[in-house]
């Protein structure tokens, strides 16, 4: 999606279509196991191949850890950071242009709230289907 919206394209939001998935043995809705790990993994991977600093991820990162903490899941989240640096490491990160950086911020907080509803609602929730 990043690259799309680096290259131009817009993506839509329609909150009344639904993706459907084939569903795995393991139905995936367990969030131990390997599911948080690759889910922080993946997140802080991305944000640094898109040039995001680790001190601009600081606040993630302790957004995952609280989170991590709350769901006796901060062992994984501990090893997802880990490894994300890991993977990062020697990484030439692309930069979202300025045009790209604009879209993103105000679609971002058009879907996903503010900053403190979105901590509300992602930090100190609990996980989907842990409790």
């Amino acid at each position: 999606c990043l690259r799309a919206i680096q290259s131009g394209w817009r993506v839509r939001y329609h909150g009344e279509l639904a993706v459907r998935h084939r569903v795995a043995a393991e139905r995936r809705v367990e969030w131990g196991g390997a599911r948080w790990f690759c889910f922080v993994r993946n997140r802080l991977y991305i944000a640094r191949k898109w040039g995001v600093g680790w001190p601009a991820l600081s606040p993630r990162i302790a957004g995952y850890m609280l989170r991590g903490l709350r769901n006796g899941l901060l062992g994984q989240t501990l090893r997802a950071v880990r490894a994300a640096a890991a993977m990062a490491e020697g990484l030439h990160p692309a930069r979202l242009s300025p045009a790209a950086q604009d879209y993103l911020r105000h679609h971002d907080a058009a879907h996903r709230g503010s900053l403190l509803a979105r901590l509300r609602r992602e930090v100190f929730a609990a996980l989907p289907g842990r409790f």
